[in-house]
């Protein structure tokens, strides 16, 4: 038996004609006065979720524009991993789930974005994707600055600390 696979293109970005929403509205996050900004790591931003009905909701989002984890080179892709598990690791000290839901999420502006969702024991819908839920908890201002307290002291925590090599024995010092 034969199988036959076709090729359909499929744009790996909005067309550069096209603004992308995504990387408009990063460039108006960045920076520690936005009330969403939480850090920026080697290949993205993390930012909290407008709607906080999961405690602890973000968003990492890749600092260049693609549209999916495949379409970025292979040592980008591996940093990007390695910084959304630091993401993961650092939601899980902040707010300590039960769970961790996770899903890479592409809206229609192509734009790579990855949501890390606790899931609490008082989860309001227990076994259904984060997404079908009804939107009801934004933060106020002391909610934010406690959250974002907690997700950078998580952060550091699970960061790994980069040591220089130390110089084989005999050898001098460059």
């Amino acid at each position: 038996m034969e199988i036959a696979f076709a090729t359909v293109p499929v744009p790996a970005t909005v067309p550069s004609h096209l603004p992308c929403p995504a990387c408009e509205a990063l460039g108006a996050v960045r920076g520690e006065g936005h009330p969403r900004f939480v850090a920026e790591l080697r290949s993205g931003f993390v930012l909290l979720h407008p709607d906080q009905t999961h405690f602890g909701h973000v968003v990492f989002a890749a600092k260049h524009h693609v549209a999916d984890v495949l379409d970025l080179a292979v040592e980008d892709r591996e940093a990007f991993l390695a910084d959304l598990a630091l993401v993961m690791q650092a939601v899980r000290a902040a707010v300590g789930p039960r769970r961790l839901s996770s899903a890479s999420g592409v809206d229609d502006d192509g734009h790579l974005a990855w949501h890390v969702v606790p899931r609490h024991a008082d989860d309001p819908a227990p076994g259904a994707p984060f997404w079908t839920g009804e939107i009801g908890v934004r933060p106020d201002v002391a909610m934010r600055a406690d959250l974002k307290r907690r997700l950078l002291r998580g952060l550091l925590a699970a960061a790994p600390v980069r040591r220089q090599a130390a110089p084989a024995r005999g050898s001098a010092p460059r």
